[in-house]
């Protein structure tokens, strides 16, 4: 019976039996020195501090929708993430911002650009890392789809290009 349970276990945490090989990633144009980084961090993490990484939590007192794990050893704070898709939401002192749909409307690459950058600083004045955002589903039925640019797959494309640009610039 413990044999089973043991055999079961290892099964979950690798399901398939170690047959699967893992890719041979590597950091290409701009990423080079990012991937380099990540990597010799990683390097020095323990196997519970990777787990603690990949393991997602909300908390109500740092104004982020979701959090990952941090490894305060190595001075990784973890990572802040924050859901609103017209500006940050759940704190003080900051705007709302006209929503995706509004602004899609418009198909005015310089008015997205505005919106996102002033978005963009207000996420990292408040110290969320990754905006989760714009939102660019074709689904229909997740009832998020305002806070998209419209169901228009070029203009869609084109606007939430400009806006993670945005976003990255900053």
């Amino acid at each position: 019976m413990l044999r089973r349970v043991i055999l079961a276990a290892a099964l979950m945490l690798n399901p398939t039996g170690g047959l699967v090989p893992r890719p041979r990633i590597l950091g290409l144009g701009n990423w080079t020195n990012a991937y380099v980084q990540a990597k010799k961090l990683v390097a020095q993490m323990t196997a519970e501090e990777k787990s603690n990484f990949t393991y997602g939590y909300t908390s109500t007192i740092n104004g982020c929708s979701g959090n990952s794990g941090g490894v305060p050893r190595l001075g990784y704070p973890g990572i802040c993430l924050q859901d609103a898709g017209n500006g940050v939401r759940g704190t003080d002192m900051v705007n709302s911002y006209a929503s995706g749909i509004h602004v899609g409307a418009s198909w005015n690459q310089l008015l997205t650009y505005d919106r996102a950058m002033e978005m963009g600083r207000e996420f990292k004045r408040k110290g969320v890392n990754v905006a989760l955002g714009p939102v660019v589903g074709p689904l229909g039925r997740i009832g998020r789809n305002w806070e998209g640019f419209g169901n228009d797959p070029y203009l869609s494309g084109v606007l939430a290009g400009v806006t993670v640009l945005d976003y990255k610039s900053l």
